[in-house]
């Protein structure tokens, strides 16, 4: 069976797999400029959080600003982590198995950036519907994989059980409850599927650019009438001027 994370490295090396600076959002930067924590996390394990992000990060060339919370923070719905791609943010809460959380989230922005076709076809309004999406067993599939070939056993081990609870709540042999979701907030949030090209952040991208020219081309026009509307009143000012010496000038001469 091939594992994901492997498989988005070699995609690196044997394609035509380019990294997409998301209109500036995805660039590079030093991991500390990255991660933000609230509250307190030990030296270790936010050192260890820090070398898996870099690690993920290549992986996946996908580099998000990430805030960690406190354990007893909550996330809506549950959730023990969210990707927010309008932002490219990941929110996340201090977890014993984070490393294989935030691999998580990181997918999710590798499938926005880089898929955005699979990743905006995708509905559900029932914990039961988002746990079987593909975008979700996809970025839990990921996680394991990493965990795998990082060889966190404990932490593979613990995405495999969490992913046979997560199976039987999919066949409702289990409340979403037991896994810690709230099946209200599924309810009153559900997604709607988006038919996008694969090559959707390209075309934002154009619009973005066009709207910027327009802009550009609209402020140039109402710089130059203004310029315009200057120089014809201080073209009617010098008129003015000299006819007015003029007048003068006559009025001494008749004198």
């Amino acid at each position: 069976m091939s594992n994901l994370s492997v498989e988005a490295q070699e995609s690196h090396y044997y394609s035509e797999f380019q990294h997409n600076l998301l209109q500036g959002l995805n660039r590079r930067g030093r991991t500390s400029s990255k991660i933000k924590v609230v509250g307190n996390i030990d030296t270790f394990t936010l050192k260890t959080i820090h070398s898996n992000y870099d690690c993920i990060a290549e992986n996946l060339k996908v580099y998000p600003t990430v805030t960690i919370y406190p354990r007893n923070y909550k996330l809506e719905g549950g959730f023990g982590g969210f990707y927010y791609a309008d932002k490219n943010h990941i929110k996340i809460v201090d977890h014993f198995y984070i490393i294989s959380m935030l691999a998580q989230e990181m997918r999710h922005a590798y499938q926005y950036i880089y898929f955005p076709d699979m990743y905006f076809n995708t509905s559900y309004q029932s914990v039961s519907g988002y746990l079987n999406c593909d975008v979700e067993r996809d970025a839990r599939a990921y996680a394991q994989d990493y965990c795998t070939i990082k060889e966190y056993w404990e932490e593979a081990k613990y995405c495999a059980q969490t992913e046979r609870d997560f199976e039987l709540v999919i066949q409702y042999k289990k409340l979403a409850t037991e896994v810690g979701l709230d099946e209200q907030y599924f309810k009153h949030k559900p997604q709607k599927a988006c038919l996008v090209s694969r090559t959707y952040h390209l075309e934002q991208e154009s619009v973005s650019y066009l709207n910027k020219k327009y802009k550009q081309t609209e402020q140039r026009s109402v710089n130059n009438k203004k310029i315009r509307t200057l120089s014809e009143y201080v073209g009617g000012v010098v008129i003015a001027i000299v006819m007015v010496m003029y007048i003068m000038y006559w009025i001494g001469n008749l004198r």
